[in-house]
């Protein structure tokens, strides 16, 4: 589903919304581009930190039941998202040849993902917390020509 809707699928799948970057994601990744190219120059580069997350929601077969390989695909899941976000910016000319690099830990296990947030608890029965972990963090470490230094000045 390419409209960006972000209610929780009934069927999770890896090749659906469950790791599909939205038109509106696309545009802000498009603005965080454009803004980057501008803080590289000279010696000073850009490093980004790009993370791919998923839910704890189990994937569910064609009959409705738990896959016994959802820690897994879960896994998968977030590398994807994380994957999918990189090309983008590399297409966008944010890479290392244009004075960017972009860093990116794949998952190995369940386990290691260290969710942004608490997405199941009794009391969250048909709400929608897991969408808070369906997603990729892209952290500016250093924001080359447009980082300020320690004292708030100008870093250039």
């Amino acid at each position: 589903d390419e409209t960006g809707d972000l209610s929780p699928p009934q069927r999770l799948t890896l090749d659906s919304r469950g790791v599909a970057i939205s038109a509106p994601q696309l545009d802000h990744l498009n603005v965080l581009a454009d803004a980057l190219r501008g803080c590289v120059g000279g010696d000073r580069r850009v490093r980004l930190k790009v993370q791919g997350y998923s839910s704890t929601r189990e994937f569910v077969d064609g009959y409705g039941g738990a896959m016994q390989n959802s820690d897994e695909l879960n896994v998968k899941a977030a590398n994807l998202r994380a994957e999918g976000v990189i090309r983008h910016l590399d297409a966008q000319e944010v890479n290392e040849d244009n004075g960017v690099d972009v860093l990116h830990d794949s998952w190995e296990r369940y386990d290691d993902i260290h969710r942004p947030f608490l997405d199941y608890h009794e009391e969250f029965q048909g709400t929608d917390q897991e969408l808070l972990n369906r997603v990729v963090l892209v952290e500016i470490q250093d924001a080359g020509r447009c980082a300020i230094d320690a004292t708030g000045g100008d870093a250039r």
